[in-house]
């Protein structure tokens, strides 16, 4: 809720009622009624209210235009734009081009996806891809609004594609699809990556061979996940700072989806890094902050010594006395 005028008798909210990777400003009155879309550009909105709610700052953009401020009256008219914040000088970077769209899941569910393909990108080339996570239950990663780095783009300019894509547990399934996480973190993040990747190689300016994958934090997890346990999809991956065991990490996080570890131990089995690590081939690169204060240290060790003890070859960057991130 962004106002609420009780005056007139009005909500204004915002809500992803029409694409669940937009963001738009809404009213409905009070007693109830038609609800009304009152933002039209679509994309993300992002609105600040007066304070008798008769004008508005709408801070909007869209994955492929960067932020812009406009000013707004209560019926979502524009009155003014204020700022933009897209630099006469982005004119002269060539980022390439960048798209929103759908991916099928094994069993058809639609996951939302959205790619940042090389300037001059041409379909009769081929292209390695590296798939950028976060993963963690009722988060987005793919949204209709520009990004707040340029990462993404600038790895498209070194010739890869970058993929982003967001399984069922996601926010874009609501409340049913973060149950379907629920005792079993890991499953269905992989299940639906793992269909990423054989949606990928039926493209014929993919290179299958050499699909990567990297994230950080819970999309540190997932990528060291997605090297041990689903390496015939994965050639290589960095994970940043993940939690490698559930066991190892907040009690107030990990028991709101797995439970007690004594209620649920084959879910903590299955959902930990370190119990893939056998089927682990490398291409794998740790990083870690040694002041972690958040996902600790111990983490990467952990695995990192089962990795050596097992033969395995992994890269590791130690980060001293930096924290989580």
């Amino acid at each position: 809720i962004d106002f609420a005028d009780a005056v007139n008798g009005a909500v204004f909210f915002r809500a992803d009622r029409e694409d669940s990777t937009r963001t738009d400003l809404f009213r409905i009155p009070m007693k109830g009624g038609a609800m009304q879309r009152l933002t039209r550009q679509k994309g993300a909105h992002a609105p600040t209210f007066s304070s008798q709610g008769s004008l508005y700052l709408d801070r909007h953009s869209s994955i492929s235009r960067p932020p812009k401020l406009q000013l707004c009256d209560r019926a979502g008219r524009v009155i003014r734009q204020l700022g933009e914040s897209a630099s006469p000088a982005l004119a002269n970077v060539a980022l390439g081009k960048v798209e929103l769209f759908k991916i099928p899941a094994a069993d058809g569910r639609p996951l939302p996806a959205a790619w940042y393909l090389p300037p001059g990108f041409d379909a009769g080339k081929r292209y390695p891809v590296v798939m950028s996570v976060y993963g963690g239950p009722g988060v987005r990663s793919v949204t209709d609004a520009f990004p707040r780095r340029l990462d993404d783009f600038f790895l498209a300019q070194q010739g890869l594609i970058v993929l982003k894509v967001d399984h069922r547990g996601s926010g874009h399934f609501g409340k049913a699809g973060m149950e379907a996480m629920h005792r079993c973190l890991g499953k269905w993040e992989l299940a639906d990556y793992c269909s990423a990747v054989s949606h990928l190689r039926s493209l014929p300016f993919v290179d299958g061979e050499r699909i990567g994958i990297t994230g950080s934090s819970y999309g540190g997890y997932v990528a060291a996940l997605a090297l041990a346990a689903a390496p015939e999809s994965f050639a290589c991956g960095i994970a940043d700072f993940g939690v490698m065991d559930w066991l190892l990490y907040d009690s107030v996080y990990t028991e709101r989806y797995m439970d007690l570890p004594a209620e649920n131990p084959e879910g903590y089995r299955q959902a930990s890094v370190l119990s893939h690590a056998a089927t682990y081939r490398g291409g794998l690169r740790l990083t870690h902050g040694s002041m972690d204060d958040n996902v600790h240290m111990q983490n990467s060790l952990q695995l990192l010594d089962l990795l050596l003890d097992g033969g395995k070859t992994v890269e590791l960057m130690i980060y001293p006395n930096e924290r989580h991130g």
